[in-house]
């Protein structure tokens, strides 16, 4: 039973998903994405960062915040499910 209501969001988002929990944990970001993630990150250590690339970073780590939690999520989802059968 999820704790706080951003739990419950998360639960209500990996049962509605139109994937499958096992691909979810697949997934990785495009190569080109890392490329750009990572010269994000380099621009950012070295000061350099704009104001839109530093939006776009920080949009993107929100994100990566998201998929992380749900991967989580559905890795408990799954050994949940194979003690249930």
């Amino acid at each position: 039973m999820p704790t706080t209501a951003s739990e419950r969001v998360y639960e209500l988002l990996l049962e509605n998903l139109p994937i499958e929990p096992k691909k979810l944990l697949e997934f990785k970001l495009p190569r080109k994405t890392q490329r750009r993630v990572s010269k994000l990150l380099a621009l950012n250590q070295e000061g350099q960062l704009g104001w839109e690339e530093r939006e776009e970073l920080e949009r993107f780590l929100a994100a990566e915040v998201c998929v992380r939690v749900l991967k989580s999520k559905a890795l408990a989802y799954l050994k949940n499910k194979k003690r249930s059968a």
